[in-house]
């Protein structure tokens, strides 16, 4: 069976969602099946493995600049690569991680069945805010809304995310596939005072809420380190550097560092030694560096909302708690005070990792609804 993955952020960034693309893809082609990927201004030096570039259709295309007309040509562009791939590739399944719009297009002209993952129920929300974006995005709305309503099967990262689409969207029949996390390569070393958070460097991340918690926790245990590491953007360098600027504001030079575009086996290695992973983002969908942390055996510490309910068994495997700073630095000086429970219940992150979230099991989640779409009548 032949599969083109349409996720036009593919090779322009590197975050949990390009990730899982590539994962998946490598799994499903040890499968058996024919992958290819459909995507804009690729960049094959923003992959996290190299991928061979016949099996890659792209339009390169700045949008930066377009302003008022960003969203629609964004999904033109991709509806023109999904059809210079069925061109020259001619998939049996189009999966579309982004661009869930054009589906309808490419199955009721071009013939496709089509299978639509959901990763992010905050942009189906936030576009509907106030009545000019209403009328803006109103064709997208619509198309998004069809493709959902005939797509051949629906699959979302958190049962969170499939809540929000289902309000959304309406009455629709969507089923969780879990992101995965390679466990033999997201492994405990000898653990240190280090406390990590690993995300993209931009604003929709919170990452000064992590900076403040150190500047507490810091007070009273000065030999804590705090490491912000993850892909920076060229349009995000200036909220890069009012992070810099708080950390110098707070005097946190000594105790926290923020490492942007890290390597991917460093990325590993501070994993490995991290004995606590903060995830401060408000209603995040999934959250794949919280299973990557507890894959290497890191007590993770995240909101209470949104996808790390269903991913941190709280108080066993790691905390949720309000966004209030001075919980979190108080949760994270009681861990750092008590080196048996620390260990304890990172260990227990990593058996429930092991056994309930890796790529395997996302392929195989997948594998399952490929076959059934493929087959439905």
């Amino acid at each position: 069976m032949r599969v083109a993955f349409v996720h036009s952020l593919m090779g322009q960034l590197l975050g949990g969602g390009e990730r899982l693309i590539e994962e998946l893809g490598r799994r499903l082609e040890e499968m058996g099946y024919e992958v290819a990927y459909v995507t804009l201004n690729f960049n094959p030096h923003l992959l996290y493995a190299p991928i061979s570039l016949d099996k890659v259709f792209c339009i390169n295309f700045k949008l930066l600049k377009l302003g008022f007309l960003k969203a629609y040509l964004w999904n033109l562009l991709a509806l023109l690569s999904s059809i210079k791939c069925l061109k020259h590739f001619n998939p049996h399944i189009f999966f579309l991680s982004t661009n869930h719009s054009i589906g309808w297009i490419l199955k009721r002209i071009f013939g496709r069945r089509i299978v639509i993952y959901v990763h992010w129920p905050e942009f189906l929300h936030r576009r509907r805010r106030g009545v000019l974006r209403r009328i803006y995005f109103a064709l997208i709305d619509l198309l998004e809304s069809m493709s959902f309503r005939i797509a051949d099967a629906i699959l979302a990262n958190s049962h969170y995310t499939a809540r929000a689409l289902r309000y959304t969207v309406g009455n629709i029949k969507v089923d969780v596939a879990y992101p995965g996390v390679d466990v033999e390569e997201f492994m405990p070393e000898a653990k240190e005072e280090l406390i990590l958070t690993v995300s993209r460097i931009t604003q929709a991340k919170n990452l000064e809420f992590v900076i403040r918690v150190a500047s507490i926790v810091v007070k009273t245990h000065p030999s804590a380190k705090f490491i912000i590491a993850g892909f920076l953007h060229e349009s995000d360098k200036p909220y890069f550097m009012r992070l810099l600027n708080l950390v110098k504001e707070l005097g946190l030079d000594k105790n926290l560092s923020i490492i942007p575009n890290i390597s991917d086996e460093e990325l590993k290695r501070l994993y490995g030694k991290a004995s606590i992973v903060l995830y401060p983002r408000i209603g995040e969908h999934f959250g794949i560096a919280l299973i990557e942390g507890m894959s290497a055996g890191a007590v993770c510490i995240a909101a209470d909302k949104g996808g790390p309910q269903e991913i941190i068994e709280n108080g066993v495997t790691g905390y949720r708690l309000a966004v209030v700073e001075d919980s979190w630095a108080e949760k994270i000086l009681e861990l750092l005070r008590n080196p048996a429970k620390l260990k304890s219940m990172g260990e227990k992150a990593r058996r429930i990792t092991v056994s309930k979230f890796s790529w395997s099991a996302l392929a195989n989640r997948v594998h399952g609804k490929l076959v059934e779409a493929f087959t439905n009548k």
